[in-house]
């Protein structure tokens, strides 16, 4: 028997207004800082360090805080569309995560700022592992 190389990822965040929420979850709004929180840099080195798992297409391009704005996603100095997939190989986030918390000062959940710090504040690309990933959608976070 094959054992099941199957790694279920967990959303960083999960808001009703992102892919991977539901009607049910909180509004991004009620995670919005008005100024840096600590560590925010840090996070979003790691974030913009993470494995590209894939990319989806539409309803993503749009800034569901103000309407009249498209995202773009800086990575490594190249603007990238907001719907890339991306993960550290335990967590997953669209690249539009980044954009949030570079605007808006989006405020993700202690447990996954430890993980950045754990690694330096930088995905290992050569320690993701390209197993079979499963994505969570129904995890809750909590910011």
């Amino acid at each position: 028997m094959v054992a099941d190389s199957r790694v279920l990822l967990k959303p960083v965040v999960c808001f009703r207004e992102s892919m991977s929420g539901a009607g049910a979850a909180p509004s991004m709004r009620t995670a919005i800082k008005d100024v840096p929180w600590p560590d925010q840099d840090g996070v979003l080195g790691y974030l913009r360090s993470g494995y590209v798992y894939g990319m989806t297409f539409g309803g993503m391009s749009g800034d569901h805080l103000e309407q009249s704005r498209r995202i773009t996603v800086d990575i490594d100095g190249e603007p990238q569309p907001a719907g890339l997939l991306m993960t550290d190989g335990e967590y997953f986030w669209y690249s539009a995560l980044i954009y949030y918390i570079d605007n808006y000062n989006l405020q993700v959940p202690d447990e996954f700022i430890e993980q950045a710090r754990r690694h330096d504040w930088r995905v290992d690309l050569k320690t993701v592992s390209r197993a079979n990933y499963d994505f969570d959608f129904q995890a809750k976070s909590q910011v």
